[in-house]
């Protein structure tokens, strides 16, 4: 039941990736649009002796904010890392489940698409991808959302697939040779670990935010009240699905963190 149940809220969050990247399309590109139209304004209002006088202290002030950008882009190394681990232990275990239901005896006494399917989705790896060859160490925001969410779908996709069987009411006789093979390859276990391993990434990386949280001057904590918020909201989310749904919003923030910075540094 806690695997059907992690499976629905999954399913949610999936849809919420999809909205997640095409709102932040749009927000940023109005962003940005809203930005130049402002500092064109305040450029013809300020003078240009002005602007020369300050702009000692404006390179100080620009540093600051370019190293406060590098920590917050560190932000999603530290994920991309992260979450490549959590992709690659759930590979293995697939991986080994896969060859398991592939040699079970019971399978081979069922010949229907159902099997077929099962064997195909066991044998797809997560995040099969050349675009995502060197995710491990990328800082690229976009691409990381692409990643995050391609694996959550296909995961899910896949946990449906075995949950369908587990939770059949009145099964076939084929269909309960599905669930023995299932349950002796450890298709069940792979659920669970797929839930233990997310629970573990999801800790790591809220440490991270959370030290960069701590860091934050008092102006700082000002400026970025949606990031502060947010690690105190997801500090106390608990479960699978939720805390993907939680994580869709992380990206949603970075948008507009990235939005601001390119305004301070103009």
């Amino acid at each position: 039941m806690m695997w059907k149940k992690a499976t629905i809220v999954l399913l949610i969050a999936c849809i919420l990736l999809q909205q997640v990247s095409a709102r932040d399309s749009d927000e940023s590109s109005s962003s940005s649009s809203s930005s130049s139209s402002s500092e064109s304004s305040e450029e013809s209002a300020k003078g240009r002796n002005k602007r020369s006088s300050d702009s000692s202290s404006s390179s100080s002030s620009s540093e600051s904010v370019e190293d406060h950008k590098a920590d917050f882009e560190k932000l999603f190394n530290d994920f991309a890392d992260k979450y490549y681990d959590f992709v690659k232990s759930v590979n293995d275990k697939r991986k080994s489940v896969a060859k398991k239901f592939s040699e079970n005896k019971l399978v081979s006494k069922v010949n229907n698409a159902a099997v077929d399917e099962l064997k195909v989705k066991l044998t797809i790896k997560f995040g099969d991808d050349d675009a995502f060859k060197n995710i491990k160490n990328s800082e690229d925001a976009a691409l990381i959302l692409r990643y995050f969410k391609n694996t959550i779908v296909a995961i899910t996709e896949l946990s449906e697939l075995i949950l369908k069987y587990h939770s059949l009411k009145i099964p076939t006789a084929e269909e309960i040779l599905i669930q023995v093979a299932l349950k002796q390859c450890d298709a069940y276990e792979l659920l669970e670990k797929i839930q233990k391993r997310f629970e573990d990434f999801c800790k790591s990386f809220g440490e991270k935010v959370r030290d960069y949280v701590k860091d934050l001057t008092k102006a700082e904590r000002v400026k970025e009240t949606k990031i502060v918020n947010w690690y105190e909201e997801f500090k106390s989310t608990d479960g699978f699905g939720n805390e993907v749904i939680k994580l869709t919003e992380f990206f949603s923030i970075s948008q507009t963190n990235f939005v601001k910075y390119t305004i301070y540094t103009i």
